[in-house]
């Protein structure tokens, strides 16, 4: 399958958010500019998500039986095995790896941040493949059909889960660290799952390319500011990774109207944004390697604090740096260990 150039720019656009909100957080800028970390936080790592189903939706449908087996291994190399690694050198290199919860928190896949996506995509790409081969004598719109009635009724069990949490305060101490993890586990499933199928479900319909690029970049930056606007109006606060949000319904629209507006506001750029392009390629070094234990953004922070006090240069060009510290880091482990890949 030829590599859309569009759908890394795609990615470039969400690493770029993620570091960004992050730096906002690390450097204490989150007086200055929370209200930008919310809006990014309503939004940023469903688009992640969204991508994915999106570029399963690309693959030609063949209408023959899918083979469950192959998909397993890829998905066991390319998300669990790194998963697993990955925490380790979390574990080790902040010095937790006694830590209970920190344990448990891997274990019960919540994972660790950033860590957790890699093992909550690893659960939609396995529950998608299981559902391809279940549905596959099912025709396009068959398949279509299916996978938004699906998406519906998870959202709905979603809504349903985060109503239990917030009526019954569940937490760590009320129902005990494992039952609570695997809670948030399961919950969070519900949430990333109808995103997948729904960038799935775009990408068949090939909605995008048939808006076009100039209606797509317009109703992309419509799609996006719309999303500012929401959450801007409501003060929605959201947290993907602990399945925590002030209003989950509104979550939702935002999660979709974001993704949506990303995936359309890159196709309407094109090829013409290499560095956004480059940056979505080496999104998953990025994400793992600008975040705790590693000190990028405080190496970042400490850097640009040295001839500036301006919050919002801080948070720009402290992003700037954690970026290009962290590719230099993702270049050294690419070709030195085989833990990159």
């Amino acid at each position: 399958m030829k590599r859309e150039k569009y759908i890394d720019v795609a990615k470039g656009l969400g690493i770029l958010l993620v570091v960004y909100a992050h730096i906002i957080s690390r450097c204490d800028l989150t007086a200055e500019l929370g209200l930008v970390r919310r809006m990014i936080y309503s939004f940023h790592m469903p688009l992640f998500f969204f991508i994915s189903g999106y570029c399963l939706g690309l693959k030609k449908d063949t209408g023959e039986r899918p083979a469950f087996l192959p998909a397993l291994k890829k998905i066991s190399r390319n998300l669990l095995l790194p998963y697993i690694v990955w925490s380790a050198i979390y574990l080790f290199t902040s010095g937790k790896l006694q830590s209970p919860l920190r344990l448990n928190a891997v274990l019960t896949a919540r994972g660790i941040a950033p860590l957790w996506f890699l093992a909550a995509l690893a659960l939609c790409e396995l529950a998608f493949a299981a559902l391809r081969l279940a549905s596959y004598k099912l025709g396009k719109k068959g398949k279509t059909a299916l996978y938004l009635l699906l998406s519906a009724v998870m959202l709905g069990g979603a809504f349903t889960l985060w109503l239990v949490q917030d009526i019954n305060s569940l937490n760590t101490k009320n129902i005990g660290v494992i039952p609570y993890f695997l809670f948030v586990t399961a919950s969070r499933f519900t949430l990333t799952m109808p995103m997948l199928l729904l960038g799935y479900v775009v990408s068949q319909a090939e909605l995008i390319k048939k808006a076009g690029r100039l209606l797509s970049g317009i109703l992309g930056v419509l799609l996006i500011s719309g999303t500012c606007v929401v959450v801007g109006f409501t003060r929605l606060y959201s947290n993907f990774h602990l399945f925590k949000s002030s209003d989950l319904l509104l979550l939702m629209c935002t999660s979709l109207m974001g993704s949506f507006g990303v995936l359309m506001l890159s196709y309407a750029l094109g090829e013409h944004s290499k560095i956004l392009s480059f940056l979505g390629a080496n999104s998953l070094g990025i994400m793992i390697l600008h975040y705790m234990p590693f000190r990028t953004m405080d190496y970042s922070n400490l850097l640009v604090r040295t001839f500036t006090n301006d919050p919002i240069l801080i948070s720009l060009l402290a992003t700037l740096a954690s970026l290009l510290i962290s590719l230099l880091l993702a270049w050294f482990i690419k070709n030195k260990f085989f833990i990159y890949k």
